[in-house]
């Protein structure tokens, strides 16, 4: 709807974000998430984190609903862009529980996905809480003039990065205390706390992270957009 679009304009220009609330009825979210167990164990499915996250790349190509999520975040996109854009993909996730011995899996998430602008649209498939591994992130770094203070400090990029032939960069692995020390300066890190159904666009170069789980599951949709 023209007001949403509207919306998430603004929204995306200040805060880096834009949410709609019941977005899609809790059955379909219901029908996704047998969709993407389906999945266990397949040669689709990428595992992460001691056998606690799963990722399915491309998840569009594998169902008709799942490429009708993927059709309408194209539409989506393109006007809040006002570009003829398509996602990069469409990436079906689940987080399971970490156990707490799993110490070395918790650390180092944090990342932005792009110094560029990035959309990411989320559905978040099942009620995501404190405990379930909520997609967090700090709402304003996605600001050009944020991002050129970290570039100017050598969070971002470091000399070494220029000579990687894997074209590593910094920003790909940010330090837990750099997120703890933003927090200072009024640059604090939100849980995104939600229910089944709801629909979240964020500027993916942003501060982000993939909270660890610790208790019940997280499933989501997420379609990757450059947004130039």
């Amino acid at each position: 709807r023209l007001e949403n679009v509207r919306g998430a304009r603004r929204a995306l220009r200040t805060d880096g974000y834009f949410t709609i609330e019941d977005a899609y009825p809790v059955s379909l979210c219901r029908e996704l998430i047998d969709i993407v167990d389906s999945h266990v164990p397949d040669q689709l499915a990428e595992v992460n984190y001691a056998g606690t996250e799963l990722r399915i790349w491309d998840a569009q190509k594998h169902h008709a609903l799942l490429n009708d999520f993927y059709d309408q975040c194209n539409v989506f996109t393109a006007a809040l862009t006002g570009m003829d854009v398509e996602a990069d993909t469409l990436l079906a996730i689940r987080n399971r529980t970490l156990e707490s011995s799993d110490q070395k899996f918790r650390l180092g998430r944090w990342h932005i996905d792009s110094f560029r602008r990035q959309l990411k649209v989320f559905l978040f498939l099942t009620d995501t809480t404190e405990q379930s591994g909520p997609f967090e992130f700090v709402p304003r770094t996605q600001a050009p003039g944020f991002k050129a203070r970290m570039l100017a400090r050598g969070v971002y990029v470091r000399p070494g990065d220029l000579l990687s032939r894997k074209g590593a960069r910094a920003y790909q692995r940010i330090d837990e205390s750099i997120v703890e020390g933003l927090s200072k300066f009024g640059f604090a890190p939100m849980p995104f706390l939600c229910k089944a159904g709801t629909v979240l666009v964020v500027d993916s170069s942003s501060i982000h992270r993939a909270r660890p789980c610790t208790a019940g599951a997280r499933y989501a949709l997420t379609t990757y957009c450059r947004a130039r």
